[in-house]
């Protein structure tokens, strides 16, 4: 929400007024929202180890920069499929557009609510967690499908060969 005292670094000041509540309150701290909802939907912290939220970013490729009218409907895409998909359905504290960073992207806060109990396990974790999150990333590369885009190859490389993407990193390490 960019209220710390503390700027972060990537965000450029002067594009902060491109970034946009889309779901939550800006005004209510995340502590607030977390209690707020456990309270409303009767739901039980058992322990320490409990997750009672996480944190999901959904991005739009770079080169969007610049197209408001695509950006707008990337952003509605994003809320219809946060309000359709069964896992985030009901779920989300906060969803934020961030236009100040250079890669433009939603971060939302969830809570891993199932049958009525916090289980992020049994949500999106346990053995078969990384193939949960795939096919939810399948799931989001549909439902943004009609706007143009494709699902990315997972690499996070920017379109580098491997021996680039090495080498970048390399530099980076220096």
């Amino acid at each position: 929400m960019r209220k710390h005292k503390q700027d972060y670094q990537l965000a450029d000041k002067e594009k902060q007024k491109d970034n946009d509540i889309l779901i939550g309150d800006e005004n209510t701290p995340y502590t607030k929202l977390l209690n707020d909802f456990l309270k409303a939907n009767n739901l039980k912290v058992r322990n320490r180890e409990t997750v009672q939220a996480y944190q999901v970013v959904f991005s739009i490729p770079k080169s969007c920069f610049g197209n408001q009218k695509l950006i707008d409907e990337w952003k509605k895409s994003v809320v219809e499929f946060i309000n359709t998909n069964e896992i985030f359905k009901g779920n989300c504290l906060s969803l934020v557009y961030h236009g100040d960073e250079t890669q433009p992207h939603c971060q939302g806060v969830f809570v891993p609510r199932t049958e009525g109990k916090l289980n992020f396990k049994k949500l999106l974790g346990g053995v078969e967690g990384s193939l949960k999150f795939t096919k939810l990333q399948d799931d989001f590369a549909t439902a943004m499908k009609p706007l143009g885009f494709d699902r990315g190859d997972g690499t996070h490389t920017n379109g580098l060969t491997q021996q680039e993407y090495l080498k970048s990193i390399g530099e980076l390490s220096k």
